[in-house]
């Protein structure tokens, strides 16, 4: 496995092709969301559809959560933003 494009002590960041997006794991928050919203802002010559992976994340406070949702809705008219979220781990929020 590649080494994070990201690390801190709580979140660490891939960059993904295949899906074309990002895998994070840990805890985003005050501390770090504006590294999290970086690298969402690299994916923006991405492909249609970009996947971010948040299996792993074990926390994401609400203005991370605002800034996934704005990012998807000021994507170009044909583009979406798919969040996988799932059972690898249960992230509170908040």
């Amino acid at each position: 496995m590649r080494p994070p494009v990201y690390a801190d002590a709580l979140l660490r960041i891939w960059h993904t092709a295949d899906p074309p997006g990002l895998r994070v794991a840990g805890q985003v928050d005050l501390t770090n969301q504006v590294a999290l919203m970086g690298h969402l802002l690299t994916l923006d010559a991405a492909p249609a559809v970009l996947t971010v992976d948040l299996r792993e994340v074990t926390f994401l406070n609400f203005p991370s959560l605002h800034a996934l949702v704005s990012f998807a809705h000021l994507l170009e008219p044909g583009r979406r933003l798919i969040l996988h979220t799932g059972p690898r781990s249960s992230p509170t929020c908040c």
